[in-house]
């Protein structure tokens, strides 16, 4: 389920950032740990959900990152 909500908000993201239905992105990203733990294990098909071609937790963002609570998860990313 943690791993669904992380597509559908990337994907809100992707149509807000006015992106292609075929632009593959990048995402960087710090979470909470419980849903780190998740991103992790579901990788492949939230790289695939999304058209990541790379997903890696970092330890900072820039300002313009997207942060959300969900959950009682939280996550900020950013797409590149």
């Amino acid at each position: 389920g943690l791993a669904r909500e992380v597509v559908r908000r990337v994907n809100d993201q992707r149509k807000a950032l006015n992106l292609a239905l075929s632009d593959r992105i990048q995402i960087n990203y710090t979470a909470s740990m419980r849903l780190a733990q998740a991103i992790a294990a579901f990788k492949d098909y939230i790289c695939v959900e999304t058209l990541t071609n790379h997903l890696a937790q970092t330890e900072s963002l820039s300002s313009t990152a997207i942060s959300d609570e969900f959950d009682g998860e939280t996550i900020s990313f950013e797409i590149t």
